[in-house]
């Protein structure tokens, strides 16, 4: 996925899956300058700001600069919100990748108090946990298709496998049999990873 703006809404279908209020953010106004962040999101009465990094390579691991910039731009948020620059009060920031964190991005991110998701981090509950937890594994899982299938699924907000097999209407430019043959993958790459889960599971 693109990381922007495929896999940030990606990750904001994942979060909703468990529990989280989730929206896009604006620009906000800090004390010093404006910011750019991944979403907003809320859960258990917090407000919370999204950080989201996606990595094409699986072995590119996630550095400190990213913790250390996101530590900056919440506290700069933060001054921005007392000195009435803006409405969003912060209580904390969520960092979440697809890969592993360095160890210096990891040991930043919990001595200043920030949470992170990375891949098997925490360890047992990553993003590799939560997406299978509740199903919500990405289109790209289906090999067989085209860059052109995914920008048009993508363009309707279609992001998940899930998604993929609830499509009723027609797709521009998928063909009635082609999308047909999209969906029969989705639902039998869910239905194995169903299978799969119980046996992990007892």
């Amino acid at each position: 996925m693109n990381p922007k703006p495929d896999f940030e809404r990606y990750i904001h279908v994942v979060l909703r899956e468990h529990g989280y209020t989730v929206k896009p953010a604006p620009i906000i106004q800090g004390a010093c300058v404006t910011h750019e962040i991944d979403g907003i999101a809320e859960k258990d009465g917090e407000l919370i700001y999204l950080e989201v990094k996606n990595h094409s390579a699986t072995h590119t691991y996630t550095p400190f600069s990213v913790t250390l910039s996101a530590k900056a731009k919440l506290d700069d948020i933060r001054e921005g919100f007392r000195k009435g620059l803006s409405k969003y009060n912060f209580d904390k920031v969520l960092i979440v990748c697809n890969t592993r964190f360095t160890d210096h991005a990891r040991k930043y991110a919990k001595c200043m108090g920030l949470e992170h998701i990375g891949w098997n981090i925490p360890e047992g509950r990553g993003i590799d946990r939560l997406i299978e937890e509740k199903g919500v594994y990405p289109a790209t899982m289906i090999e067989s298709l085209t860059q052109s299938e995914l920008e048009k699924l993508f363009q309707r907000n279609i992001l998940t496998l899930k998604q993929i097999t609830q499509i009723k209407d027609h797709i521009d430019d998928i063909t009635k049999s082609r999308m047909s043959q999209i969906i029969n993958i989705a639902s039998k790459i869910l239905e194995q990873s169903k299978e799969n889960h119980k046996i992990e599971n007892k």
